[in-house]
C-alpha cells in the first residue's frame, strides 16, 4: 500500500519557539475532522519540523479521539520509529492518550541537513501502522524539545 503525507499548519509556518537561552520547543497538530482527512494504515503526518543543528532532547505525543484498533510510531523520513514505538490507537471512543519518547537512541539524535536543504526543516511523523476504525475523527498533538548544535 502506497504511504500518504500529510503536514501540520505548523510544519508548513515553520513555527518555533523558545523555551529559554539554550532550549527550544517546536509544538504541531493535525485534527482530522477539521480537515476532512481519512486516517489509514500507512498514513505519515509531518507533526513538527525542526531546523538544521537540532539535537532532540524529549518529546511526547498525544492522541485524542481515536477509537478501535491500529497503532502508530513517531519518527522521521529514514527511520519510522526513531522516537516512539509501538503504540496503540486503542483507547476508548474519545479518549486521550499521552506517550514519551521510548526510543533511547532518538534521545540526542542530532538533524544533519545537506547544504541544499539547509534553510528547510526536517520533519518529525507519526506514521499510522494500523488503520483506526475511526476513519475522520481523532486528533495528534506532538511537543519536541531541543537544543541547537553548534549555532551560527
Amino acid at each position: 500500500m502506497t504511504e500518504r503525507t500529510i503536514t501540520s499548519v505548523e510544519v508548513n509556518a515553520r513555527a518555533i519557539f523558545q523555551a529559554g537561552a539554550e532550549l527550544h520547543v517546536a509544538y504541531g497538530h493535525y485534527n482530522f475532522a477539521h480537515n476532512d482527512e481519512t486516517v489509514s494504515a500507512t498514513l505519515v503526518v509531518q507533526v513538527v519540523g525542526l531546523p538544521n543543528q537540532s539535537v532532540v532532547q524529549d518529546l511526547y505525543v498525544i492522541t485524542e479521539g481515536f477509537g478501535g484498533t491500529g497503532g502508530y510510531v513517531v519518527g522521521d523520513s529514514s527511520l519510522s520509529n526513531r522516537f516512539i514505538t509501538g503504540v496503540s490507537l486503542s483507547v476508548a471512543a474519545g479518549g486521550k492518550m499521552v506517550r514519551y519518547m521510548n526510543q533511547q537512541a532518538g534521545r540526542g539524535y542530532k538533524v544533519s541537513l545537506t547544504a541544499s536543504a539547509i534553510n528547510d526543516f526536517y520533519p518529525i511523523n507519526v506514521t499510522i501502522n494500523g488503520a483506526p476504525s475511526a476513519t475522520r475523527s481523532g486528533c495528534i498533538a506532538m511537543c519536541v524539545w531541543y537544543t541547537i548544535d553548534n549555532p551560527v
